[in-house]
């Protein structure tokens, strides 16, 4: 039996990525999201790793809020990048 790999797989069990394509432009882009949460506090998540799967041929990845571009680790079937710090959100454009 095979499994499934997730198009958007994070280190932290707390952290969710959605990979999503724009229609009209074919362009990529994933929306991070840290649900950690002690209380009503936000428990902000330093150095998330994100592997990201079905990104096609992007080679750039930037932190939209951050504004900063990512380093990106690839392999035959996905891209991997750390994130520096991840509040609530964050978007990751694939270029």
């Amino acid at each position: 039996m095979q499994r499934v790999k997730p198009a958007v797989d994070a280190s932290h069990p707390l952290v969710e990525g959605i990979l999503v394509r724009n229609r009209a432009t074919g362009k990529r882009a994933v929306v991070m999201m840290n649900w950690a949460y002690k209380g009503h506090e936000l428990v902000p998540r330093d150095n998330p790793t994100i592997t990201i799967r079905g990104a096609g041929d992007a080679s750039r990845i930037t932190a939209a809020w951050l504004e900063k571009q990512l380093p990106i680790t690839k392999s035959p079937d996905a891209l991997t990048v750390t994130l520096p710090h991840l509040d609530e959100a964050e978007v990751l454009l694939l270029d």
